[in-house]
């Protein structure tokens, strides 16, 4: 029995990408089955994963400068 899966199912986790955790099996059996090279699939896992919510410090530093004059 492989721990793999979980082992990618924590870092998802860990670097808040659930869309990464949700598909990252499908493109690997895809990119597997029509022997995509691992850019290709690399590629394709990145661009089903969504853009990061903005931490609270990084949204006080971009209110602070728009406050400067």
């Amino acid at each position: 029995m492989s721990l793999q899966p979980e082992r990618i199912a924590q870092l998802c986790e860990l670097l808040k990408l659930p869309a990464i955790h949700a598909e990252w099996s499908a493109y690997a059996q895809r990119a597997a089955q029509e022997e995509h090279s691992f850019a290709d699939f690399l590629e394709s896992v990145l661009s089903a994963s969504e853009p990061p919510v903005p931490s609270a410090f990084a949204r006080r530093c971009s209110s602070s400068r728009r406050s400067r004059p």
